[in-house]
């Protein structure tokens, strides 16, 4: 019998859960936790991608992964247990949720009842309105992605659509359209998320196909006909109601799902906080917190086996075994309330309506009056009651903003917090997240930009200063999509138009697009030519691109605008040594070093300049200063280490590549681990017994290492490469910025970048 290889070296394959063209899931065992507990694994394809594109696609499966792992933890959503690459594939593994999908419980002819629809949504609308205050889009709301748990029947939200979206990078809009062979599951996505566009309501969209269906009964092949029909008949306001003669429920209902569903983005639900609220509104005391259990008659078989379900078939078939057809017949329900209604439908359109008897004409105008008078009245009253409660915020956003200008942030959060009690707006969360941030309190500040943009699509400042928090998150795509949204909303002659284009710069050069980084820090300097983080950035970007006469005039310029500024002297420096003007290089990185005595990187680029020089004592000593100012430089125990191995230091060099290899291994930067594990497997070779004697010495008996048949080049690109000004946003000024000192030094093809950050 042929054992299959572990998948990632861990995991045992069990069973296949699904499988699409580059993605599949499996249901796999952890062989290195006890127990060997069960997990799913998804793995998506990276053959058949040039290097360029594939570095783009690595780069952001990242950090879109790590992004999903670092959010907070709920109950209802699976932890995101691991990423890795694996050959050709990239993997994620995630906590198995035995219990069964909501595909398998919402049966083709079998509508649930109104009261069940409505605690279901509010059940996973709950969980989405979480996921929101994340600053995440779901993308991929279906059924089959929803399970109800075995263990206690609660609702789990499962298949963040990252690889979807990864997916799709290869193809346009309209390829995604024009398929003549439409994949069901696209019912749950609307238009526009279809075109390409990225909305928070788009997951408020699929959760409203899922109501419908739940209600009428239909499946999702012949919700997908339906859809065509309306999309192809009728205006956009109207033509979406067609589903209504397939259920009879209350008319407040089908008003909240047309909203839900509607095709224009912006006159559907922009917030899952408004239709909790409608429904609540609607169910009356039904409790939000409500669980859809078996009392419910949701579940109306025998629990799930322990087996997460494996997601349907793109054949989907009615009860009776034939494919669903394209005719459908409204659905009857056995409440009685609305078996009423439908009998009462029914009769409408098959019969002539009885003429009613009319009242008498002082009746009328009685009605009319009493009407009027009671709509006036109720209007008086939810305005009086109403400006109480703005007086009311205002003056805490009042308080606040007087905070906020004396630096008592917790005091402004304070005020903003009891304002938006009172009244929720945009602006009071875009407040109160500039408080969190100058706290540094990153996932609050967070959350409330993403609340301001739910509440104010067109709220500009809110997409860049959330788009700064995701940069310092580590989320590049993320802050490329908020810094673009920025821009289209913002006047581009405003201070945050500006800086959101060199921003972007930054997130574009550090995914490896630097021609899109010198565009957008060239508009800057054309719209603002006394911006220096402009020409500092374009400067790395241009040396980045072998055009190192270009990086020098634009980083002198920096420097004439910010003559203390510590990175354009040392990016200057860069790009001088780059030229070959070695001795220029070294003045530079002298200066740096003059103003910012602290800072780690001036030490390490002079450390490689005197390298070059021949100088190997002189750049062991700039590199000890560099790691005595950043203990976690792994670039630099690595250069270190190939010096001294050099000089035959040989218990130094093991000792800076193995710390090395750790620093980079904790960081998941396997390409260097592997270096560093390369270069000891050469000492190990060349000096057998001094190595062991080396290792021995340090307390370990064996070092582990990898052998390649390449030959690996030893990097001497390992420069430290700096973008913009801070990106911790405690900053607002285009100096020098040389307070921020959270440096990290990437693999060698690829740069630091740091973008600008605001008070």
């Amino acid at each position: 019998m042929t054992v299959k290889p572990l998948l990632g070296g861990r995991y045992q394959f069990i069973k296949t859960l699904g499988s699409e063209t580059d993605d599949a899931t499996y249901l796999v065992g952890d062989t290195q936790t006890e127990g060997h507990p069960k997990c799913v694994m998804k793995r998506l394809a990276l053959s058949g991608k040039g290097p360029r594109t594939l570095r783009f696609i690595l780069v952001l499966l990242r950090q879109k992964a790590e992004s999903l792992q670092r959010i907070g933890k709920h109950k209802q959503i699976p932890r995101i247990l691991a990423f890795f690459e694996d050959k050709e594939y990239f993997c994620l593994v995630e906590e198995f949720i035995p219990g069964r999908p909501l595909s398998a419980i919402l049966k083709p002819r079998r509508p649930l009842t109104e009261d069940v629809v409505i605690q279901l949504l509010q059940e996973i609308l709950k969980i989405l309105e979480v996921v929101h205050s994340w600053g995440v889009i779901h993308r991929c709301i279906t059924p089959s992605n929803i399970i109800q748990r075995q263990a206690d029947g609660k609702l789990v939200l499962t298949g963040f659509g990252i690889f979807r979206e990864i997916s799709a990078q290869g193809h346009s809009p309209k390829s995604l359209s024009a398929q003549p062979e439409i994949d069901h599951r696209q019912v749950y996505v609307s238009l526009n998320h279809l075109n390409g566009e990225r909305h928070f309501n788009g997951d408020i969209y699929a959760v409203g196909m899922i109501g419908i269906q739940a209600l009428t009964g239909l499946s999702s092949k012949e919700l997908v006909k339906l859809r065509n029909s309306w999309q192809n008949n009728g205006t956009a306001a109207s033509a979406h109601s067609q589903w209504h003669r397939y259920s009879a429920v209350s008319l407040d209902l089908k008003l909240i799902f047309d909203k839900m569903i509607h095709e224009d983005a912006e006159q559907r639900y922009q917030t899952v906080t408004e239709v909790l609220g409608d429904l609540r509104q609607l169910s009356g005391e039904n409790p939000l917190g409500h669980e859809i259990s078996q009392a419910d008659g949701l579940l109306d078989g025998p629990k799930s086996s322990g087996e997460q379900s494996t997601p349907p078939s793109s054949d989907e078939r009615s009860p009776s075994g034939g494919k669903s057809s394209a005719s459908f017949q409204p659905a009857q329900s056995t409440n009685k309330t609305t078996l009423f209604a439908t009998q009462s439908t029914l009769n409408h359109e098959e019969t002539e309506p009885m003429e009613p008897k009319r009242p008498s004409l002082d009746r009328r105008w009685w009605l009319t009056l009493i009407s009027i008078v009671a709509v006036l009245g109720v209007g008086i009253l939810l305005v009086l009651t109403r400006i109480p409660q703005r007086a009311i915020a205002s003056y805490h956003k009042h308080q606040g903003e007087t905070d906020f200008a004396q630096g008592n942030y917790n005091d402004a959060i304070a005020h903003y917090s009891d304002a938006l009690d009172q009244y929720r707006q945009g602006d009071t969360y875009l407040k109160r997240g500039l408080a969190y941030q100058n706290g540094q309190q990153w996932r609050e500040a967070q959350s409330d930009f993403s609340q301001a943009v739910q509440l104010n699509p067109k709220l500009g400042d809110a997409y860049y200063y959330r788009g700064n928090i995701r940069y310092q998150l580590g989320d590049r795509q993320g802050a490329l999509d908020d810094y673009t949204e920025a821009i289209v909303l913002l006047p581009l002659q405003s201070e945050a138009a500006l800086k959101a284009y060199v921003n972007r710069g930054s997130v574009r050069g550090d995914l490896g697009d630097e021609t899109g980084a010198i565009e957008d820090y060239s508009i800057a300097i054309q719209a603002d030519p006394s911006m220096a983080a402009a020409y500092l950035n374009r400067c790395l970007s241009r040396s980045n691109l072998d055009d190192h006469k270009g990086a020098i005039a634009d980083c002198t310029q920096a420097i004439n605008l910010t003559p203390n500024s510590v990175l354009a002297y040392q990016n200057r420096g860069l790009a001088r040594r780059r030229l070959g003007d070695t001795a220029g290089a070294l003045e530079d990185f002298n200066i740096a070093i003059n103003l910012d005595p602290e800072d780690p990187d001036p030490y390490y680029n002079r450390g490689l300049a005197r390298l070059e020089l021949g100088d190997s004592f002189g750049a062991i000593d700039d590199f000890s200063a560099a790691i005595n100012r950043n203990p976690n430089h792994a670039f630099v125990y690595y250069d270190r280490g190939l010096v001294r191995a050099n000089i035959a230091d040989i218990p130094g060099a093991i000792a800076d590549l193995r710390a090395s290899a750790k620093l980079c291994l904790d960081a998941g930067r396997q390409g260097c681990y592997e270096d560093a594990q390369y270069q000891i497997s050469q000492i190990l070779e060349i000096n057998p017994d001094t190595a062991q004697d080396a290792i021995t010495a340090t307390g370990q008996d064996t070092i582990p290492f990898d052998r390649f048949g390449l030959n690996r080049q030893q990097n001497d690109n390992r420069d430290v490469n700096n973008r913009g000004v801070n990106n911790r946003g405690v900053n607002d000024s285009d100096d020098d910025d040389s307070d921020d000192d959270d440096s990290t030094v990437n693999d060698s093809d690829s740069n630091d970048r740091r973008n600008i950050g605001d008070n």
